[in-house]
This record gives C-alpha cells, sequence and structure tokens, in this order.
C-alpha cells in the first residue's frame, strides 16, 4: 500500500488542528492550576494572588500565539470571577493579573499584543456568572493593576474593548465601562497628586540662556588658562594636538585588536571537543536539580508573608529561570499543599 501523500494545504489544515488540541489541553492544564489555588485553605489572597501572577506570566512566556495566550487568560479571569471567593478577593486576584500582563516584557510581548491580552482578561471577567457589582469590582482591580504597572491609556482603551466585546447586555456594559472609567481617573488623580507634592518646595527660577553662556565661558577660560601657563613654563617639546589623536586612536586599535584575539579565542575553546558545552542531558538534571532547591527553599519560609515573597522572587521575577523549570516548582508546591491538606485531615 502506497503512503498518501498529503498537499501543503492538507498539511497545514493537520497542524492548525494539532495547535488547537495542543492549546485546549494547556488551558484545561492552566485551569487546573489555578482551581488548585483559589481552593487551596492553606494559603491567604495574597499568596493566591502570587501564585496565579506565576501562571499567568507562564502563559505570556510560552510560544503559543497572543490569540491563544489571550484565551487562556480569559479563562483564568473567569475561573477567578466564578469562584467562591469573597469580591475584593478575587479583584485583588486580577489585579495582579493585569499587573503582570503590563509589566511583561515589551520584547517578548508587543504592545498591541498586551491590549488584546488584557482585552481578553476583562471579557473572562464580563461575561462570568457573578453578580454584577462583583464584576465591576474587579474591572476596576483589573485597571488598578494596569496602572500599578506604570501603563496608561494605551491598555485601558483594551480594558473598554474587552467589554464591548463581551456577551453581556448593553446596561451590564454600561456599569462596566463606569467601573472602569472611575477606577482610571482615580489613578491618574493620584499620579498628578504625587506629582504636585513632588514639585512643591522646589526654586524653580526663570531660565536667563545669557547668564548661562557667560558662566560656560568663564569656566572654559578658568579651565584653559593653567593648562596654558603649564605649556609656556614647560622645556619640554609640546606634542601637538593631531599627533596626540593618532597615538591614542593607535593605543585603541591595539587593545581592541588584543581583546577580539582573546574573544575569537575563547570561543574556540568553547566549541573544541575538550570545551565544556552541557549536553541535554546535564542540563535536564540541572533543571531537576534546581526545582528540588527551590522547593526545598520554600520549605524553609514559615510565614505566608515569606513565601509569598519567595514565589514572587523566584518564580514571577527571575527571568532567568525556563519554563519549565517554573512549572514543575508549581507543580511540586501544588503536590506537597494537597498532601500536607490529607494528614491535617488524618
Amino acid at each position: 500500500v502506497e503512503a498518501q501523500v498529503l498537499s501543503p494545504a492538507q498539511q497545514q489544515l493537520m497542524q492548525q488542528n494539532l495547535d488547537k488540541i495542543t492549546a485546549e489541553q494547556t488551558k484545561k492544564d492552566t485551569i487546573k492550576k489555578v482551581n488548585d489555588i483559589l481552593f487551596d485553605p492553606l494559603s491567604n489572597t495574597e499568596l493566591k494572588t502570587t501564585n496565579i501572577q506565576a501562571i499567568t506570566s507562564n502563559v505570556l512566556d510560552g510560544p503559543a500565539t497572543a490569540e491563544v495566550k489571550g484565551g487562556i487568560i480569559q479563562e483564568i479571569t473567569n475561573t477567578v470571577a466564578g469562584s467562591s471567593l469573597e469580591a475584593q478577593d478575587k479583584a485583588e486576584i486580577v489585579k495582579g493579573v493585569g499587573e503582570t500582563i503590563a509589566t511583561h516584557s515589551d520584547t517578548s510581548l508587543s504592545l498591541p499584543n498586551k491590549a488584546l491580552i488584557m482585552a481578553s482578561a476583562e471579557k473572562g471577567i464580563a461575561e462570568s456568572k457573578t453578580n454584577l457589582p462583583d464584576r465591576e469590582l474587579m474591572t476596576k482591580g483589573l485597571v488598578d493593576g494596569i496602572y500599578e504597572g506604570k501603563r496608561g491609556p494605551e491598555i485601558t482603551k483594551a480594558v473598554s474593548s474587552g467589554i464591548d466585546n463581551s456577551n453581556i447586555n448593553d446596561s451590564e456594559k454600561e456599569a462596566l465601562k463606569k467601573a472602569k472609567d472611575a477606577a482610571s481617573e482615580a489613578a491618574l488623580d493620584i499620579e498628578t497628586q504625587n506629582l504636585t507634592e513632588g514639585l512643591k518646595g522646589q526654586n524653580i527660577e526663570e531660565h536667563k540662556p545669557r547668564d548661562d553662556i557667560y558662566n560656560k565661558a568663564q569656566e572654559v577660560i578658568n579651565a584653559v588658562n593653567p593648562v596654558i601657563e603649564v605649556l609656556e613654563k614647560s622645556k619640554e617639546p609640546v606634542v601637538s594636538a593631531e599627533e596626540r589623536i593618532v597615538q591614542e586612536t593607535s593605543s585603541i586599535l591595539n587593545n581592541i585588536s588584543k581583546l577580539a584575539v582573546e574573544k575569537v579565542n575563547n570561543f574556540r575553546a568553547m566549541l573544541s571537543s575538550n570545551g565544556n558545552l552541557k549536553t541535554l542531558e546535564e542540563k535536564k538534571e540541572e533543571s531537576i536539580k534546581k526545582v528540588d532547591e527551590l522547593v526545598k527553599a520554600f520549605g524553609t519560609k514559615s510565614s505566608t508573608e515569606e513565601q509569598q515573597s519567595f514565589i514572587k522572587a523566584n518564580l514571577v521575577d527571575d527571568k532567568t529561570l525556563s519554563k519549565e523549570v517554573r512549572l514543575q516548582t508549581i507543580d511540586k508546591l501544588l503536590q506537597e499543599q494537597v498532601q500536607k491538606q490529607a494528614e491535617a485531615i488524618e
């Protein structure tokens, strides 16, 4: 039987279907982790927020398209909104999600893609089955998170877009937009107040260009005079400016040449058979070792505040960690929490 050769169009369709399956599985796995965090009775709101920020960061770092990432973030905010937590707690968690999106690296996630994902985050809130006042509070929380991340109107507009594209009635859309606008105005008022406070007490005088020119000229004269005096008194031959430039240029070029040779030799040594390039197995062993170190270090943190600071520093802010290490660490920490709960029940 001859193997059937797929046409380019068929191959593309197959790849699209595989991508959809992968995206759905990633979404399911992510939401399971989010639910485990939300329903963990041993963690408070701050710790839940930090853990969900870590998951959000992993989604944003992933290889999927912005549309797929937006879909996953929408599920995260929708899950938070539909949980049994208090409205204020849900708003705090959503605020953390908003801040994580807003502060994510601009090089790995462009501003238009951030806006797209932020709109999806709001859509998850807007379309949740929870009551309208709770959704208004969470919308405010999302906007607060954007301003915490030092982002302004270009991202908050995306929140309005998320409301507009939500499958809810017009009166709900209007209420959520009012909540969004009120949060934006409050944040801008705080920024304006901080700026005003910073300017208070400063003695801002009128700029005087003529005085500046005179002062600069006087500085030059004061600096040049001693040099002229030394040159006049010196009996040694004076090197001309042109000769000095040639000498300095030659010295710089020699230094660059030496540095280039050193770099090339180092690179050759690294690529040689006796070099120290790491194999995949070595990298895997390092990853396992790093996960164990993080889990062990987390176990030494007795208070919730210490645990929260540890997770934020190591799983959210530390961008040198690979995605795999962060996900494996989160999985292990969740497994330990489940085990502790089971032991507590027994």
